[in-house]
């Protein structure tokens, strides 16, 4: 399958899901664009929000054929339905977007996602600190959830593939 996108003049290659993983991707900013092809192509099922429609990773998710949530502004109301829609996730992926005015609605779905005890796995080589300086800042309840750091993309599908073969497995 490929998909055009006039805006960016590329075509995107993917792939149908057949990994029965399903990931939620939390980017902005042309944060997850790399991530949501490697992971398409890997053939995990992913789902993205939320995105403003003139973000880079807009453009590319759409072309990859991957659900997103999208907003016109940062003043959307997409929260809640992306937070339904990582309820359906086995994992929750923090693409390592910069955290501005543009960027909040991905961390309160951060925040969430540690309050609902999935798996958030975070991408970026300085997020470990970001990320033990939202918790100490009182994220929210933190409910058990696994939060593993990765420095790239690669590093990315490669928890997922882990963690896929441990369900198949039982080891989990």
């Amino acid at each position: 399958n490929a998909g055009f996108d006039p805006v960016l003049g590329s075509i995107e290659i993917s792939m149908p899901p057949c990994t029965g993983i399903k990931v939620f991707v939390i980017g902005g900013m042309g944060s997850a664009s790399v991530l949501f092809r490697l992971l398409v192509r890997k053939g995990f099922e992913v789902v993205a929000g939320v995105l403003l429609k003139n973000d880079i990773d807009c453009f590319v998710a759409r072309s990859l054929g991957i659900n997103c949530i999208v907003q016109d502004t940062v003043l959307g109301d997409g929260i809640e339905q992306a937070c339904e829609m990582f309820d359906s996730c086995d994992f929750v992926i923090d693409a390592g977007f910069e955290f501005n005015d543009l960027t909040m609605h991905g961390m309160d779905l951060i925040c969430r996602a540690l309050e609902s005890g999935k798996t958030l796995v975070c991408l970026g080589r300085d997020r470990k600190k970001i990320m033990e300086e939202i918790m100490q800042a009182g994220a929210g309840e933190i409910r058990g959830s696994d939060i593993v750091y990765c420095d790239d993309e690669t590093c990315v599908a490669g928890i997922l593939e882990e963690k896929m073969r441990e369900n198949k497995t039982g080891t989990v």
